[in-house]
């Protein structure tokens, strides 16, 4: 067998594992390139070529040429490791791109395993819910920054000052009425019979706030 053989095998090999980690990705929209997946494939095929190579020493008989094959590998293991762990290479839109599979792992498994217990299940529910949320944040920030629009700072709270319990209460609002929801049968008990208003919070909310000519009530 060949060495070119043995060389197009490893790298066969190196595409077919980089493919595979995006096989348990929950949705295709989800499939982005990872540079940090990129160097575990070849870290995987590096391994793959010394293992192999241990295995099969009797069907390549280039001493030096199999000193020179396990000598690359382990540095291209070592630097393909330093490149993962260092993540030098990796910018904002890389690292987001490497994050969204990974995210989209987290869905796939939370959702579709077989959970009994339901305070698992509640936990499962928040990652899902989480997991969606932080996806579509960073796929609109992939698309916002690698046109060009990179901002350089972003708001933060101002860092909490000291005062004094005078301070405190002098610049805190206390409500004076919480305005809880009223039902209609609470109000026609107030109210009586006639024509009336109510006033809501929103359009699906019981009214807060029910009058009627003479008369008002309030809850």
């Amino acid at each position: 067998m060949s060495y070119i053989r043995f060389g197009l095998m490893i790298l066969t090999s190196t595409v077919v594992m980089f493919i595979l980690m995006y096989l348990n990705t929950y949705a295709w929209e989800h499939v982005f390139f990872s540079e940090t997946r990129t160097y575990m494939a070849v870290m995987m095929g590096a391994t793959m070529a010394v293992v192999m190579l241990a295995y099969m020493m009797g069907m390549y008989k280039s001493m030096p040429l199999n000193i020179a094959i396990f000598i690359g590998s382990v540095i291209l293991f070592a630097l393909s490791l330093w490149l993962v762990r260092s993540q030098v290479t990796v910018s904002g839109p890389s690292y987001m791109r490497a994050m969204i599979p990974h995210y989209s792992i987290a869905i796939m498994t939370s959702e579709r395993a077989q959970i009994r217990d339901p305070r698992v299940r509640k936990l499962a529910d928040d990652i899902i819910e989480a997991q969606r949320r932080e996806i579509a944040e960073m796929r609109y920030l992939i698309a916002d920054v690698s046109s060009g629009n990179v901002v350089e700072s972003i708001y933060k709270d101002p860092p909490v000052a000291l005062g004094t319990v005078e301070d405190a209460l002098s610049n805190t609002l206390i409500s004076q009425l919480d305005l809880a929801p009223m039902h209609e049968a609470e109000a026609d008990r107030v109210l009586g019979p006639g024509a009336r208003c109510r006033f809501n919070r929103s359009p699906e909310a019981d009214p807060i706030l029910w009058s009627a000519q003479g008369a008002a009530g309030r809850h």
